[in-house]
């Protein structure tokens, strides 16, 4: 909600929410499963979509590929 707001509020600044995926760390596991993503891998997508974005995409919450989350 904050990026929303503020997404609103500075118009002219990208303000996004990001979820990083399933990462490999400490509380990404679950029992035996094995994340799909390292921390390097997410972090390494995340600044991608950082880089691709543009004005239309600020206040929204989306995935490493770029897909709109819904709230």
């Amino acid at each position: 909600m904050l990026s929303k707001v503020f997404s609103v509020e500075y118009s002219n600044v990208v303000f996004l929410s990001v979820c990083p995926g399933w990462v490999q760390t400490d509380l990404g596991k679950i029992k035996d499963a094995i994340p799909t993503l390292t921390v390097e891998e997410s972090a390494k997508g995340i600044v991608k979509l950082i880089e691709e974005v543009g004005i239309g995409e600020s206040g929204k919450f989306l995935n490493l590929k770029g897909k709109k989350i819904p709230f």
